[in-house]
């Protein structure tokens, strides 16, 4: 199964809004990554430099963790890619765009993990209707408040503890 990362690429703004210092943090990010790499899935990423998921990448992979994919716009002349980290995962995905990189990256994925909010995260989250609602599993203490219930109608979403991340991602649906 491959795992979509979800999460803020401004690391340092996002903690202030979530009221966290970055060690509280990590822990709770170790508790995650040792759950994803404990049922062997393969994770997605779109790794823009000290963004949460190249931080859960990089963890992933120091503890063992299969494979990581990249989400690149490879061809992208409008916004380019030098603010990404080419170290963070084992084999690209080409978006060809920024524009086409949240339905490449929903595309690869069998579900999606959400370790916090941000106008990209939002964004993937929105297209995810049209994808085969794949499964959203939203790590409770990275966020600060739940999304309007109106908002997520047609997703197949999920608040959980990190604790009991391997618990969702075991079940079916």
């Amino acid at each position: 199964m491959k795992i979509s990362i979800l999460g803020p690429s401004n690391v340092e703004e996002w903690l202030e809004k979530l009221g966290k210092s970055h060690d509280e943090v990590m822990v709770l990010v170790d508790r995650v990554v040792d759950s994803v790499i404990s049922l062997e899935h393969e994770i997605v990423i779109t790794p823009h430099k000290n963004s949460l998921p190249t931080t859960f990448s990089y963890k992933y992979k120091d503890l063992g963790g299969k494979k990581v994919f990249g989400v690149i716009p490879m061809d992208d002349v409008e916004f380019g890619i030098t603010h990404l980290d080419d170290e963070a995962y084992d084999e690209t995905i080409n978006s060809v765009t920024w524009r086409n990189q949240p339905e490449k990256q929903l595309e690869e994925s069998d579900a999606l993990l959400v370790l916090g909010f941000g106008p990209g995260v939002l964004v993937e989250l929105g297209q995810a209707k049209w994808f085969g609602k794949p499964k959203i599993i939203v790590v409770e203490e990275f966020i600060t408040a739940k999304l309007p219930i109106e908002s997520i109608r047609n997703l197949n979403v999920t608040y959980c503890k990190a604790d009991d991340v391997e618990r969702f991602l075991l079940e079916k649906k």
